[in-house]
């Protein structure tokens, strides 16, 4: 028997899955196929409900700009599987046989969660998703001394592509 697991999972803006099925809040969906396959790559053979832990890991699943997004906070039961991207620092996402959307987050609530996670959630993060300006002032203020921190955001967030061509500036200010 498995211990429940709670998380994240990510619909695009009709809070539909990659395959077109619409997530309703309290619903429990669920596979019949009790061998659940993890599809990071290979959607065509995988099997179950895909989430994670962190709220990080679940924006490089949807092209945000053309569809929208939901993320719903979830639960996962029954069989399941975890999996990693070590490569890409994705960590503790899981394939549940069943998945229950206990309510979806609103986009206000992203930044306040994202900041109490570990650093690879917050990488990817500011990797997947596209901030507005409030947010983006958010974390430059938050990471101001944190050089990698600063120039992924500068990098994905304010678009400055050339910033891993400029040579580092240490400040020895405490």
């Amino acid at each position: 028997m498995y211990t429940p697991v709670k998380g994240y999972k990510a619909f695009d803006g009709l809070r539909q899955n990659i395959f077109g099925v619409k997530f309703k809040t309290g619903k429990l969906y669920r596979t019949e196929n009790p061998e659940v396959v993890p599809g990071m790559y290979d959607h065509e053979h995988m099997n179950g409900y895909h989430m994670s832990v962190w709220l990080g890991n679940v924006f490089r699943f949807f092209d945000i700009e053309k569809k929208g997004i939901e993320v719903g906070a979830v639960t996962g039961f029954e069989n399941r599987r975890e999996f990693e991207d070590e490569i890409n620092e994705y960590y503790e996402m899981y394939v549940c046989q069943s998945l229950v959307v206990n309510r979806f987050l609103q986009r206000e609530e992203y930044a306040n969660i994202i900041l109490k996670e570990p650093i690879f959630s917050i990488k990817n993060f500011i990797r997947t998703f596209t901030m507005n300006e409030d947010e983006k002032a958010l974390f430059m203020n938050k990471f101001e001394k944190d050089i990698d921190i600063r120039d992924l955001l500068l990098y994905h967030q304010y678009g400055e592509k050339d910033i891993y061509d400029k040579p580092k500036q240490l400040s020895l200010r405490k």
